[in-house]
């Protein structure tokens, strides 16, 4: 089922476009991600929320226009950039205190609590201040406690903002498990990890969409012969591990030095590719895909969101 969807959207900002005539949908038990070059994806979430209203065009929330109650009641959690827990208060007595405004009991809450800041290597700061916590173990916090409320869809931009590596993909699986069980996720990211964990992917240029779809969808308008071309500081670190993944059919050095990786099959293994990259942190420095047949536009786009320049 279609847990959001825009239809002839547009968003003008100071007599500005922003957005022309999106139209897209957004399906349930879906991680999905808005990739663009700009402020668009930004501010998509925000007229998703109902925080900003469309200029044309209409937004619908499971079939029903934004109503901004659901955000004050928690069906509807929107999380912008940098939104952390306060700065200030008790680690435990905040956490609970989330917990008791969905019903949870203090014992249950004290044990999800408990668990919680375990996975997060934390358990010895339950006791302590917010302000002695990094900005990144405030930011996961936020985002866990949000989706205690088990809200009916999650917006999220730019949910690894700053995270060091572990912490995100510890958020992006909990969305993602989240998504499957309990309610969609949409986040507007270019950080190449949370663009391997979605399902479904909407690139978006100079305010309309390029190109959507589902993951394998779009690796296959790659198409062919398509390779992954990695440009890294520690050539030697980087082909020992690519070499002891099944999948990777055939690796090569170039004359500048960068490896190029061609996979088994290209559809389904570049996402399992880029996670073992994120998740095994080389020191890569860009990341390309070369031997395509897809629009130079698309290829361009997605060439500077794998190199991890800024939007």
């Amino acid at each position: 089922m279609i847990a959001a969807s825009l239809r002839g959207l547009s968003y003008y900002e100071r007599q500005r476009g922003v957005l022309s005539d999106i139209n897209l949908d957004f399906f349930e038990e879906e991680v999905s991600c808005i990739v663009s070059e700009g402020e668009e994806g930004a501010v998509l979430l925000r007229l998703l929320a109902g925080i900003l209203k469309p200029s044309s065009g209409s937004v619908y929330l499971f079939g029903k226009p934004p109503d901004p109650e659901v955000l004050r009641t928690g069906r509807l959690v929107f999380l912008p950039r940098g939104a952390t827990t306060p700065f200030n208060v008790n680690v435990r007595q905040y956490l609970t205190r989330r917990l008791s405004e969905r019903g949870v009991d203090k014992n249950k809450s004290d044990e999800i609590v408990q668990r919680l800041l375990g996975e997060l290597g934390i358990t010895h700061l339950i006791d302590a201040k917010t302000s002695v916590l990094s900005e990144g173990e405030r930011r996961v916090l936020t985002i866990v406690t949000e989706l205690l409320h088990l809200p009916k869809l999650v917006l999220i931009e730019e949910p690894t903002h700053q995270l060091p590596f572990r912490y995100r993909w510890f958020v992006m699986e909990k969305l993602r498990r989240f998504s499957k069980t309990v309610g969609s996720v949409i986040v507007s990211s270019t950080d190449l990890g949370v663009i391997g964990w979605s399902d479904r992917i909407s690139l978006l240029k100079d305010g309309q969409v390029v190109a959507s779809g589902n993951v394998n969808e779009l690796i296959k308008r790659l198409g062919g012969g398509a390779h992954v071309v990695i440009s890294t500081t520690d050539k030697k670190r980087s082909v020992d591990l690519l070499g002891r993944l099944g999948y990777v059919k055939r690796i090569g050095i170039d004359k500048d030095g960068s490896i190029h990786v061609w996979l088994e099959d290209f559809d389904k293994n570049l996402t399992d590719l880029l996670q073992v990259i994120y998740l095994y942190p080389l020191p890569v420095e860009r990341i390309s895909i070369a031997g395509t047949d897809t629009s130079k536009e698309l290829e361009r786009i997605l060439t500077k969101l794998f190199s991890g320049a800024p939007p």
